[in-house]
């Protein structure tokens, strides 16, 4: 049977060794707070009286405080200090991003069963002229958390419902006259075992 569960991926209130599988299109890199994209359906909703608070909940939220990332991949490290070079501020929302993303793959590695799977859908992206290579981080991450990589698939995305184009230097979404690059052409499955 199917069971689905609501909640924070960082923190399931599911049983240890329970999941057979797990398919997530993770959040993004990007230079949009997904808070603010919620921000009119939040309040509309009525699922928070305090806007700040709720903002800090969020995966890779800059509104949480400043602090000293140590990430266990490489590739995480690298980019978060090639960042501080241009963006400090980006440095910390790139670290805190991939420093909860760590937390999930971690969560993900208690919650399944010996022999599940895990499925993370991801794009790589560019802010400031930086390369941020979620799929390798992810795949690197996905192993520190006790996985074996299965494998990365690479698809194409043949059609797209959200904006296609982005501007490099800031990583917003903007029109294609003034567009520096494709969002996400491809898309990566990050598949690992137990």
């Amino acid at each position: 049977y199917l069971n689905i569960a609501l909640g924070d991926a960082r923190d399931q209130s599911v049983e240890d060794n329970s999941v057979d599988l797990i398919v997530s299109s993770s959040p993004y890199m990007t230079s949009y707070e997904y808070a603010d994209l919620h921000q009119l359906s939040t309040i509309w909703l009525d699922f928070t009286e305090d806007l700040k608070q709720y903002r800090t909940r969020f995966i890779g939220s800059s509104s949480r405080p400043e602090n000293r990332h140590v990430l266990r991949s490489e590739f995480a490290n690298n980019i978060v200090l090639e960042m501080k070079d241009k963006n400090k501020k980006l440095s910390q929302e790139i670290g805190s991003f991939f420093l909860d993303m760590e937390q999930v793959f971690d969560e993900s590695y208690r919650i399944l069963k010996s022999g599940g799977r895990c499925c993370f859908v991801i794009g790589n992206t560019s802010l400031k002229g930086v390369d941020i290579l979620n799929a390798q981080i992810f795949a690197e991450s996905i192993q520190h958390s006790g996985f074996t990589l299965d494998r990365i698939i690479k698809r194409e995305i043949p059609s797209k419902i959200l904006p296609q184009t982005r501007d490099k230097k800031t990583g917003r979404f903007t029109s294609s006259s003034e567009a520096t690059s494709i969002a996400y052409p491809v898309e990566y499955i990050v598949i690992g075992k137990m």
